[in-house]
């Protein structure tokens, strides 16, 4: 595959395929052991969603079809907590504590539960949300019209359906992942409290997710660097 393929779609396959592998070798059914191992990848500058992009995306649908506000709910929920495609899948009712405003993750990748917090605007928009799916506290927070937990198919199908919709090509999931993470940092969000919102084991991990670019370091250039704290002062004519 790797003279055929990109690393990241090898890597994607062996990814998809493992689990299955790994259960016929548990049950005895594959007598070989089989080592899973990954292709390097290249590192390339991750894409975000564009404030135009985003502004587009956020706006509250005209519409009362229960498809497109799901939607509309679940882009404000991703952009505002940066929380991963299956955390949001996983997300109960009971988890929403909007009279303290926060959020709490039982089921993530790392398997240790987390306390996103709940920023204004999304208050408003889980409320009104709440409020449409009016169910038990131990019903999944964003569901099927049956009631049952998206699966992850039908999410990204879902996503990419209303962002084509309304103009955007863009529809990747984790891509608001990222976008969350390169708006908080350039809106001066502390490593330490974005780490612990993300979940992310380490610095290392978390930097991966950051889209740079050259003007976030002009743009801020003027307030770390201290050579500005002695320059002459200006004259006042």
């Amino acid at each position: 595959m790797q003279e055929h393929y990109k690393p990241e779609t090898v890597n994607s396959y062996v990814f998809k395929i493992s689990p299955t592998v790994k259960y016929g070798i548990e049950k005895g059914y594959i007598k070989e052991e089989i080592e899973f191992t990954h292709c390097k990848e290249q590192e390339h500058i991750k894409d975000i969603y564009t404030d135009d992009e985003l502004r587009i995306l956020l706006k509250r649908p005209d519409t009362n079809e229960f498809v497109d506000i799901r939607a509309w709910v679940i882009i404000n929920t991703l952009i505002s907590t940066g929380i991963r495609a299956k955390e949001l899948r996983k997300l109960k009712i009971s988890d929403i504590n909007l009279d303290n405003g926060y959020m709490t993750l039982n089921y993530t990748k790392n398997k240790q539960a987390r306390v996103i917090p709940i920023s204004s605007t999304l208050f408003i928009v889980l409320s009104e949300w709440l409020t449409i799916r009016n169910a038990s506290r131990e019903d999944y927070v964003f569901c099927n019209i049956f009631g049952e937990p998206l699966q992850r198919t039908a999410t990204m199908y879902r996503k990419k359906r209303y962002s084509k919709k309304h103009g955007i090509s863009k529809y990747g999931l984790h891509m608001y992942r990222h976008t969350f993470i390169t708006l908080s940092v350039r809106k001066g969000m502390s490593p330490v409290l974005l780490k612990r919102i993300t979940g992310h084991s380490n610095y290392k991990i978390l930097d991966k997710y950051y889209s740079f670019n050259p003007t976030d370091l002009v743009n801020t250039v003027d307030i770390f660097n201290p050579l500005e704290d002695f320059k002459p002062k200006q004259k006042r004519y």
